[in-house]
């Protein structure tokens, strides 16, 4: 979910391709599930349709879409071990006028060369930080490693009762992006909530200020229980891989309108597709060299169905 200047520009252009780059690379952190008490156990918890990714809000259910997903552990469990998804650094806020209390999680992104191209930054809401200070645990400014406990609290009072509001973001370097949050405009609102930048956009308003995308957690795999965040519910198929340089995509389980792009190791784009209702789809890299490249398949509002490695031989 990017902003709209990324979707109105066309593909193939430098602005288009530094923006792909920056969030390939951060997909590659393999994140650790942020209820995972690091022995790669992971209570109940639900995903309501309001709170996945990409769901409508406002009062149309089309002025802002939801960036992130909101987890409900157990019977409305409050008492929840927070944990870090990554290696990163702490920050934590308070009073702030649509999520009270959070922290985030920040991490720099860099590319095959060790280049530093952007930050990675997950943001934990709905958490009561005012408990876990009486018990001792300020993480403010702290370096974290992965699975390391951030908080032990969620706030009973949030609307719709206590749940991990749990965000990946996406930050270029040279995006002055903070750590607020947006959300749709309304007159009479928190002024902090944002104004339309570009215009109208179909996922929602958006504030360059707040960074430069949001990510789908499902497209981080966590590393404890070797699965996705929120399971696919597409079967897709690549054959033959590794390949020589034709492959077929069985895409029977596709909706339509859904894209194809192919991507180098190092996040450049290589071509883009689109099908309507064809099952499969043949395609050519004849012309590649032998490598690694990856082929992301999204659908028809450009969220991402799948990633997958294709070896080329």
């Amino acid at each position: 979910m990017l902003t709209p200047e990324y979707y109105l520009s066309a593909s193939g252009t430098p602005f288009r391709n530094e923006v792909n780059t920056v969030v390939h690379f951060a997909r590659q952190e393999p994140f650790r599930h942020p209820l995972d008490n690091g022995c790669g156990i992971v209570p109940s918890y639900i995903v309501p349709a309001a709170g996945d990714f990409g769901a409508g809000k406002g009062p149309t259910g089309t002025e802002e879409h939801h960036p992130t997903i909101d987890m409900h552990v157990g019977n409305n469990d409050s008492a929840v071990g927070i944990y870090a998804a990554y290696d990163g650094y702490v920050e934590i806020f308070r009073n702030s006028p649509k999520y009270r209390q959070y922290l985030t999680l920040t991490k720099n992104v860099e590319d095959s060369l060790g280049n530093m191209i952007g930050l990675l930054v997950t943001i934990y809401a709905h958490l009561d930080l005012d408990l876990d200070s009486a018990e001792g645990i300020n993480m403010d400014g702290q370096m974290v490693t992965k699975g390391q406990l951030l908080s032990k609290h969620l706030y009973s009072g949030t609307m719709g009762g206590p749940h991990l509001h749990f965000e990946v973001r996406y930050y270029r370097t040279n995006d002055s992006g903070h750590k607020e949050f947006y959300g749709f405009a309304i007159p009479g609102m928190d002024t902090l909530l944002t104004e339309p930048s570009a215009g109208s956009w179909s996922y929602g308003y958006w504030d360059p200020e707040t960074g430069y995308g949001f990510g789908n957690p499902a497209n981080h795999l966590t590393e404890a229980t070797g699965s996705a965040l929120i399971q696919s519910t597409h079967n897709i198929f690549i054959f033959p891989n590794p390949t020589s340089g034709n492959f077929s995509i069985d895409l029977k389980s596709m909706p339509e309108g859904c894209t194809v792009t192919i991507f180098s190791s190092a996040g450049a784009t290589l071509s883009d597709n689109s099908f309507q209702e064809s099952q499969y789809l043949e395609m050519d890299i004849s012309n590649l060299s032998p490598g690694t490249y990856f082929i992301r398949i999204a659908d028809k509002n450009n969220y991402l169905i799948t990633n997958i490695k294709l070896l080329k031989k």
